[in-house]
């Protein structure tokens, strides 16, 4: 089969499908056509080329099987094709002779899966799909950004795989993972993006994590959870002890639940635990290099937190109870939304740090435009989450259409 044939004869059949002919609702005469243009075949205008006849002789014999009828450009026969017109009382054969199977006939095999496959035991996200693409099919919607509905194994193994990540309770990383899940370190991560997004759109807190942040609310990781802290304090392990304040840029280290528990933390030498005043969060790393303040401890967050830091963060919070907790980020959406989920996920009373009108006003000509998503999300956070102080900022980066990094902002600690 030439490769022009197997276009022409697909795009005949897409259209097909698309039309209200395939599912018998036309009330006028429909005839499904591919017309030939230099835009789509450029080929066949080419006049130093030959292949024009070529294509001709296989429009022939698609013809001589009734596949399509073959108009020429003012009824010159042989001369120049203006368009081919599928033959409706050949479309079987068309799809038995392409090995293509007929979408309605895909859809219903689809349909039937993922009725299947709703069951009681499936997971938030994954249930809420599985139901949405089944509805989508019910309603002659397309599924095609999400499922192949010519392959049901496909689907299948895209649910599971879905299932299997919203289930996951044991801190692992991504390719011993897939292994589990596909005997293929490799297969997951394929996988991966289109997992996220699902979650993304099935579960609103999730929206505005990227891919490796989210998949590691599900203890999934890349690579290991690194911490990085620097300031007034003092870590214990296995008898060990490290004087954080040694390392004047910050100290990281790897974290997961195994460690996590054997970790011991205290003031500064000399030092007792209540006197560490404040507990800063910083969202990005130049900043978090920068920053300094007395009698704190300070600490990478890294953009969105997962599972491991919140786990670290509560123990120090337990160590450090009366300490004054701050989170200091960028003033848009994806900073104040940084900020809510972290309060919402650890039960601290994080207080925001140089996030305001203020601060924004003195540093505005650094600012950025924001982008239309920038808005949705700002106006979203504003009429759910925001107190008045962070309406006001939120309501002066909108009129001013202006968003601050981090970074841009000078600070100094006596």
């Amino acid at each position: 089969m030439m490769p022009l044939e197997k276009k022409i004869l697909n795009q005949l059949l897409d259209t097909y499908e698309r039309s209200k002919l395939s599912r018998g609702e036309n009330k006028v005469a429909v005839h499904i056509s591919y017309a030939f243009q230099k835009k789509n075949i450029p080929e066949y205008f080419d006049e130093s080329s030959m292949v024009y006849e070529e294509i001709h002789a296989m429009l022939r014999q698609l013809e001589a099987r009734g596949f399509l009828t073959i108009e020429w450009k003012n009824n010159k026969v042989n001369h120049i094709v203006r368009k081919v017109i599928l033959c409706e009382d050949s479309i079987s054969e068309v799809y038995q002779y392409m090995k293509r199977i007929p979408k309605m006939d895909a859809e219903e095999t689809a349909l039937k899966l993922l009725e299947t496959l709703e069951k009681p035991d499936l997971a938030q996200a994954s249930a809420s799909f599985v139901h949405r693409m089944a509805e989508r099919i019910r309603e002659g919607k397309t599924v095609k950004e999400y499922l192949d509905i010519t392959n049901p194994e496909e689907i299948k193994e895209l649910v599971n795989a879905l299932n299997q990540t919203e289930r996951n309770g044991e801190e692992c990383f991504l390719r011993e993972f897939s292994i589990r899940l596909f005997h293929d370190s490799k297969r997951f991560e394929q996988l991966s993006s289109k997992i996220c997004r699902i979650i993304r759109e099935e579960i609103s807190e999730y929206e505005s994590l990227e891919n490796d942040a989210l998949l590691s609310e599900y203890q999934i990781y890349r690579t290991p959870s690194y911490v990085y802290l620097k300031g007034d304090v003092r870590l214990e392990m296995n008898g060990q002890q490290i004087r954080v304040n040694a390392f004047p840029e910050g100290f990281g280290f790897a974290l997961n639940n195994q460690n996590l528990g054997e970790i011991r933390m205290m003031g500064g030498e000399g030092m007792a635990a209540a006197e560490i005043e404040s507990v800063y969060t910083i969202e990005n790393l130049t900043t978090f290099f920068r920053f300094h303040q007395k009698n704190s401890l300070i600490l990478y967050l890294g953009g969105y937190h997962n599972h491991v830091r919140r786990a670290f963060l509560k123990k120090i919070y337990e160590t450090f109870p009366n300490a004054g907790y701050y989170h200091f980020g960028d003033i848009d959406a994806g900073g104040f939304q940084i900020y809510y989920h972290l309060k919402e996920k650890t039960n601290i009373p994080f207080a925001l740090y140089r996030m305001d009108t203020e601060t924004l006003k003195n540093y505005e000509e650094y600012g950025k435009k924001l982008t239309e998503n920038d808005k949705i999300r700002l106006k979203k956070l504003r009429d759910t989450k925001m107190g008045s102080e962070e309406k006001e900022c939120a309501d002066y980066m909108l009129a001013h259409n202006v968003k601050l990094e981090q970074e841009c902002v000078q600070f100094y600690v006596p």
